[in-house]
């Protein structure tokens, strides 16, 4: 049978009155063929082919005349416009089903029709999927704006019309301009969901695992349904960013066991972090930071265990901008460093950090403690003796030297000359033990009435 219709089609190719009524007869058995139970997609198309020849000939009026004796006011635009209409909706439950035709198979069976009724029945059957899309879109765009934390619920909702992405690909294609459009909306507006669920987030608590697994999947999702370059190039650069920042997220549960103290230290943190580069940090603030966090920190550490790398992370986060902090007032101070400035900075290593935040703070530390040696002197005879910079008994002394020797003149006279001649005295005694425990014999009998006194 279907070579016989082949046969009959080859000899019909060129309308004329004589073959017009076999091809209409034709075209209506090839789509009744392709709608039977079994749809026949093949038969369909080639019928619907051959529609739009017979519906754009010029033979139609007459044929129609000859049929029912009367002339048709009805254009042919008119006339194809409720063919496909009527086949239309009798093809509704088959389109883009298993069994059935897909909508791009349907608009491209219309191929011979005239491009007027092609380019208006795409527009109709885009319309639906295009508006559902762009209502949504304007919806999640300003619930965002009013509530950036639930951005991934919103983000949710709009990804459940991918499937009207696709149906609307369906009928145009991945290289029409309107489906480019709408894809690159709908791209958008979902990494723009993730983007300002991630900065809310990132500055007032914890992005937890199970909110980075979407976070990821949000981004991927706008990258495989994006098509404008530059949107693509946006895309890959938050996605850079943000992934990198949300690689480590700790589990919900792990974090509601210490979250009011973690949220605590991001704040603290967050906020002194935003006056860096201002020159409106102070001693005061960064000393206010330690004492506020200190505790927090500790606890943290109680609950999760020394070893929890949640708790390594916001404690080596909370001393790399303590460290910060004071670097940045000492940058800006061009005074001596004090000796309790010192030891504000050298507190923060009591506190658990990683080994690359370890580093950075031993490597600033030497730095201060050379800055205040080069300035303020150190004990360089009481060093030696003790052998150790931190002994106590070196920091009675020191403590002796600023509360006491600074305040008179005297005393800052032999400052002076002690700090002009010391270093050279060191280097000659410093392998001289008998000397050196005569020295610190002195030296103990100076702490006893120092710290009677």
């Amino acid at each position: 049978m279907k070579m016989l219709i082949q046969n009959i089609i080859l000899k019909i190719q060129k309308v004329s009155k004589k073959n017009y009524s076999t091809l209409s007869n034709l075209k209506s058995l090839l789509i009744i063929l392709g709608l039977r139970k079994e749809f026949n997609k093949e038969y369909f198309i080639e019928g619907m082919n051959l529609a739009g020849i017979y519906f754009s000939n010029s033979e139609l009026k007459g044929y129609c005349k000859k049929i029912t004796g009367d002339d048709t006011n009805t254009s042919l635009i008119e006339l194809q416009k409720k063919y496909i209409d009527f086949l239309y909706q009798g093809l509704k439950l088959s389109i883009n089903t298993k069994n059935g035709i897909t909508t791009k198979d349907f608009l491209s069976s219309l191929s011979t029709f005239s491009k007027t009724v092609k380019e208006e029945y795409t527009d109709k059957l885009s319309i639906s999927p295009i508006n559902k899309i762009e209502n949504e879109i304007k919806n999640t765009s300003e619930l965002r704006d009013k509530n950036p934390l639930k951005s991934l619920e919103y983000a949710e909702s709009l990804i459940s019309l991918v499937d009207e992405l696709k149906s609307l690909e369906k009928i145009t294609d991945k290289s029409d301009l309107k489906y480019q459009l709408i894809s690159d909306k709908f791209a958008r507006e979902i990494l723009e969901c993730s983007i300002c669920f991630f900065n809310k987030k990132i500055n007032t608590g914890i992005i937890v695992k199970q909110e980075a697994e979407l976070i990821s999947e949000i981004i991927h999702l706008s990258e495989e349904i994006a098509c404008g370059e530059q949107l693509k190039t946006r895309i890959k650069e938050n996605k850079e960013i943000i992934l990198d920042s949300i690689e480590s997220a700790p589990d919900g549960t792990k974090i509601n066991k210490v979250k009011k103290e973690y949220e605590f230290i991001v704040d603290k943190i967050n906020k002194i972090g935003k006056d860096l580069g201002k020159q409106e940090i102070t001693i005061a603030m960064c000393r206010l930071l330690i004492e506020e966090c200190t505790d927090k920190i500790f606890e943290i550490g109680k609950n999760l265990g020394k070893d929890d790398e949640l708790y390594m992370s916001i404690s080596s986060r909370f001393v790399t901008m303590a460290m910060a902090a004071q670097i940045d007032y000492f940058n800006r101070i061009y005074t001596e460093i004090t000796w309790s400035q010192l030891k504000l900075f050298d507190s923060l290593g009591d506190f658990d950090m990683d080994s690359e935040t370890r580093e950075r703070f031993v490597k600033n530390k030497n730095i201060l403690k050379g800055n205040y040696n080069q300035n303020s002197g150190g004990c360089y005879i009481a060093t030696m003796v003790y052998g150790d910079y931190d002994h106590p008994n070196v920091l009675i002394l020191r403590g002796f030297r600023d509360n006491y020797l600074k305040n008179t003149i005297l005393g800052r006279w032999f400052i002076l000359f002690y700090y002009k001649y010391s270093p050279k005295v060191v280097e000659l005694l410093k392998n001289k033990k008998s000397v050196n425990l005569l020295i610190k014999g002195f030296l103990d009998k100076l702490i006893l009435l120092l710290t009677r006194a």
